[in-house]
């Protein structure tokens, strides 16, 4: 696996839509965080995951928006992640043979990012660890971006009505410059956990 984290165009392309429907000056923030501006000529591109962190966090800061990663079109699936990753995915006959599917295919859209499932009593988590630690600037938009998305397949095997019991999140609580619970609806949110989850009744994985 590489120690330098890369991602595909289609993960900054989500933050990109959402931002310049604000009128952000995109643009400007490509140029500081070192990423091209004409990115989306090459939709199927690599590019440098910290320099992507960098933008959102950047942007996030000067655009006041610290929930830039909740804004629901960020975590769209269409525009949000590659085809090689979302197809075979959504694709799977179940929710549980989706979410085993998706350890194995995500370094198509991002290396070095973990996923796994988990048990936990009645429940289960859907967890993940997004490259490079949460100290470095972006963590928060970006696992709750990635939180997203797990949430919207969910949501396309279970009916767009789901609601998760429980979100963990690996970012830091001096670091959400929101109200994680309000944010979410009123579901419990845990932060500074070892990992971010999506928690679930059990039984919704037949």
């Amino acid at each position: 696996m590489s120690t330098f984290p890369i991602t595909k165009t289609p993960t900054l392309a989500s933050y990109v839509s959402v931002l310049r429907t604000m009128g952000a000056p995109v643009d400007a923030g490509l140029r500081r965080a070192r990423l091209p501006t004409l990115f989306e000529e090459i939709p199927d591109a690599w590019i440098a995951y910290e320099r992507l962190r960098n933008f959102t966090a950047d942007m996030a800061a000067r655009e006041g928006v610290p929930e830039l990663g909740l804004i629901p079109s960020a975590s769209g699936l269409d525009r949000g992640l590659c085809k090689a990753f979302l197809a075979p995915v959504l694709s799977a006959p179940t929710l549980f043979r989706a979410l085993q599917a998706i350890p194995s295919l995500a370094s198509r859209q991002t290396t070095n990012i973990r996923f796994w499932l988990e048990p936990a009593g009645t429940q289960v988590r859907a967890c993940l660890l997004l490259p490079l630690p949460p100290e470095v600037p972006g963590y928060v938009v970006g696992e709750t971006r990635t939180l997203g998305l797990i949430r919207n397949i969910i949501r396309e095997y279970v009916g767009q009505d789901f609601v998760p019991t429980r979100l963990l999140l690996a970012s830091r609580a001096r670091d959400l410059h929101f109200k994680p619970e309000r944010a979410y609806g009123g579901v419990p949110v845990r932060t500074d956990q070892p990992y971010g989850a999506i928690e679930f009744p059990r039984a919704l994985l037949s």
